[in-house]
């Protein structure tokens, strides 16, 4: 059976702390293996705070739309904000910064915890990220057999 939920927030200062309380509940609920509960919370949380920082959030009408799908193998998950996104910000669509630079660490960090990651404008007022995550790992799998 396949799960799915659409949030939609304001891309306001509070919403950060609501959506971060959200998400912790959410992986803890689709998984039992904490490792992968604590990635699919991060990405998440890093996605969300990608949208607020480099979205619209200065027009009192924008907000940020989390979608989610997830069944007993895969979490999938849409981040979409109003505005450009990152690709405002100098950073190349295809690598990401190095070192301690803040602008592009959260992207860096999705990439590593995801199974797949993609990012794009939506027309021309919009961006998002859509990350996977396998929540059934190989060595989980091997062990049903």
């Amino acid at each position: 059976m396949k799960e799915s939920l659409k949030l939609i927030f304001p891309a306001k200062w509070e919403s950060l702390q609501i959506a971060e309380d959200l998400f912790s509940t959410i992986s803890k609920n689709i998984t039992t293996d904490s490792r992968t509960a604590y990635h699919v919370r991060t990405v998440l949380s890093e996605g969300f705070s990608n949208a607020y920082l480099y979205g619209n959030s200065n027009l009192p009408e924008a907000i940020i739309i989390v979608e989610m799908c997830f069944n007993s193998k895969t979490f999938t998950a849409n981040i979409i904000n109003d505005g450009r996104g990152f690709a405002d910000n100098n950073i190349k669509w295809n690598e990401f910064p190095s070192g301690d630079d803040e602008s592009g660490r959260g992207l860096k960090i999705i990439k590593q915890l995801c199974d797949k990651l993609e990012y794009k404008r939506i027309g021309d007022n919009r961006f998002g990220i859509f990350v996977e995550i396998k929540l059934q790992k190989e060595e989980e799998k091997q062990k049903l057999i």
